[in-house]
């Protein structure tokens, strides 16, 4: 991500928030989102670059080497891990994820506004997006090891850790659609504790 907005012109420094200096030192804040964000959990740390920055133009091996000026401790990117038995408390949780996933032009209005998911390699981008965040979301960490049966199902439904293709964002197509599939993946899963109730109308 570049740092310094006087030097490039191609709106990729459309992140830095604010920077000043004295011509000796300099401090500023930038906001990762979008592509420039990771999107995989895990441990992470930043790092400055000198010269680092290559124009969309330019060849990426010509004239830039890279050289790292400092590294950021290390950080950690998480995912909210909340226990959820109701389609209202799924669509709490998964309604601000699912803007976070596209691009501030693109992303619903609403829970029912369609996705606007671009050409082909930025649907198949933002949907992964999706579908890892609905996968990972709640994972089951806080199971006994060996959980009993018990635990395991009574945790499995109360979970996401539903692991879907990423052509079911385009096929559902709004974040209604979405909640109530969550739901219904999460109903299949309570089969094993007993009879099931009656499974709504898809919205």
């Amino acid at each position: 991500m570049p740092v310094c907005p006087a030097e490039y012109d191609d709106g990729r420094s459309s992140s830095i928030i604010s920077i000043k200096g004295d011509g000796h030192n300099a401090h500023g804040e930038v906001y990762f989102a979008g592509d420039t964000l990771v999107w995989k959990c895990g441990v992470y740390e930043a790092r400055y670059h000198h010269d680092g920055y290559t124009p969309l133009a330019i060849c990426a091996n010509w004239g830039r080497k890279h050289n790292v000026m400092a590294i950021s401790r290390k950080f950690e990117i998480i995912m909210e891990n909340p226990q959820v038995f109701t389609n209202e408390e799924i669509q709490h949780y998964l309604w601000p994820f699912i803007r976070n996933c596209f691009p501030a032009t693109l992303g619903p209005r609403d829970i029912d506004d369609p996705f606007h998911l671009g050409k082909e390699k930025q649907k198949e981008k933002i949907s992964k997006r999706i579908v890892y965040g609905i996968r990972e979301m709640f994972p089951l960490h806080s199971l006994s090891l060996p959980p009993s049966i018990d635990e395991f199902l009574r945790l499995t439904s109360c979970r996401f850790g539903i692991e879907f293709a990423w052509q079911v964002v385009e096929i559902d197509g709004c974040v209604r659609r979405l909640v109530w599939r969550i739901a219904e993946a999460k109903r299949a899963l309570r089969l094993f504790e007993g009879p099931s109730s009656t499974n709504p109308t898809p919205p």
